[in-house]
């Protein structure tokens, strides 16, 4: 099988058209905001320029993409241990092909690796982290990947398998885990594990996903999947998630689509640190979508979405893994041909009461001031995060835009904290930007990730 698989890939790049392209993003922001973890907001002054370039091999049916995106960070004041810019270096490799009239596959390859201040969590991982990053700086290497296979098994039935596997580690390794020694108990005893104390914690998640879908008719779509997730925290503990589910989609009228899904997390405990809770925990999930074309004409287009979600996630940054709820609104405003006013909002927090965080409150001892050692609290002070962002963009040309805008950030503890206060953490920005491109492909080089 390997070999006339490798045959047809080889003979389908021969006859590949190869395309390039290469572009610059570059933004100046002025704000405020902490200018380390632990400190207070200050008036600051950021350049971030993200150069890029990459090639495409596409072929009538084969697409194979690389790209190379250096992300360049420097901030005024600087007191995040480094009085240079941040370099963080970004390869992708995304490759499509069309296997027969019924069978697409499908592979994405992402890796990160250099320098992030603890306010770009959201540059290398999931956007909806709630975690920043617990130093001024860290050193990372994340890598990303994908694979799925998409089977038209009848004109109403569709079957799909994915695989996905990512990792992240610290470049450094100056700050283990461990960093952080628990408190002694009266009898002078050291208990349980260690606190959490290093900026990002090496972890790994590998994912299986089937799902099989079936056309009720020709606006709407009913489908299920089965979810197993393997999750590794070396100095907190190794989880399996198995989540089934159930979704459906549709489109009401020409304007707007609905799609809602519910299912069950259910996450076993297979190995748990010292002191930490090896019980099993279950939850439900599901999400909500909602989108819709407000207004259409020959001059304007106002578009909306909202979207809503309950999820088992995993947090690479925290080290844990964990229920979480979510909402996200946006709406996109097109003027013509060459104005784009897109502003959006979102809402995470983490849900207190079924976890899989380090320790156990029932039979962990407590410590000199009353608490259990070792236990990683569920009040930690970004467990809930609130981003707004407003941006105007303008196409100048095929090959130059710009835009300007705000955008802010409000973190908290979790929802259920007796003294939560979502303004714990407050940024602050107004920015302006441009970006520009070249290709010789004839979609001006959209593929390359800017």
């Amino acid at each position: 099988m390997p070999g006339p698989a490798c045959s047809l890939l080889i003979a389908a790049l021969s006859a590949a058209v190869v395309e390039a392209a290469a572009g610059a993003d570059g933004e100046v922001a002025v704000g405020r905001a902490p200018v380390d973890v632990d400190g207070d907001e200050e008036d600051s002054l950021t350049f971030t320029l993200v150069p890029g370039a990459g090639l495409r091999l596409r072929s009538s049916s084969t697409s194979l993409l690389l790209s190379y995106t250096p992300r360049i960070f420097y901030r005024l004041p600087n007191a995040l241990g480094v009085d240079r810019p941040l370099v963080l270096h970004q390869v992708g490799l995304g490759h499509t092909q069309e296997l027969s009239s019924r069978l697409d596959w499908s592979n994405n390859v992402q890796l990160s690796l250099g320098e992030l201040d603890y306010t770009a969590s959201s540059i290398v991982f999931d956007p909806g982290v709630t975690s920043v990053i617990r130093s001024s700086v860290a050193e990372v290497v994340r890598v990303e990947g994908s694979s799925g296979l998409d089977f038209q098994l009848s004109r109403r039935v569709n079957l799909g398998w994915d695989v996905s596997a990512e990792y992240t580690t610290s470049l450094d390794g100056a700050a283990p885990l461990a960093s952080i020694d628990p408190a002694p108990t009266v009898d002078g005893t050291v208990q349980g594990p260690p606190i959490l104390g290093n900026a990002v914690p090496t972890s790994a998640q590998l994912t299986a996903e089937s799902s099989l879908s079936y056309a009720l008719d020709q606006h709407s779509r009913l489908a299920t999947s089965a979810e197993v997730t393997y999750q590794w925290f070396p100095d907190t503990g190794r989880y399996l998630l198995l989540s089934p589910d159930v979704s459906w989609e549709t489109a009401i009228n020409r304007r707007t689509t609905l799609g809602a899904s519910a299912g069950l997390a259910y996450v076993i405990t297979l190995e748990a640190a010292r002191g930490g809770n090896t019980s099993d925990a279950i939850g439900g999930t599901g999400s909500f979508q909602l989108g819709s074309v407000l207004y259409s004409s020959g001059r304007a287009t106002l578009s909306t979405g909202l979207s809503a979600s309950l999820d088992w996630f995993f947090d690479p940054i925290a080290g844990t893994s964990q229920p979480r709820a979510g909402v996200e609104a946006g709406a996109d405003l097109t003027l013509g041909r060459d104005w784009l006013i897109a502003p959006n909002a979102a809402f995470y927090t983490v849900l207190s009461g079924a976890s899989t965080q380090l320790g156990d409150d029932e039979e962990a001892p407590l410590d000199m001031e009353g608490s259990v050692p070792g236990v990683l609290a569920q009040d930690v002070p970004d467990a809930t995060l609130f981003r707004a962002e407003l941006p105007i963009r303008y196409s100048v040309s095929r090959m130059l835009s710009l835009r300007a805008g705000g955008r802010a950030a409000l973190r908290g503890q979790a929802l259920s904290a007796d003294d939560f206060r979502l303004d714990e953490q407050v940024e602050l920005w107004v920015f302006l930007g441009l970006t520009v491109h070249l290709a010789t492909s004839q979609d001006d080089g959209s593929w390359l990730p800017l």
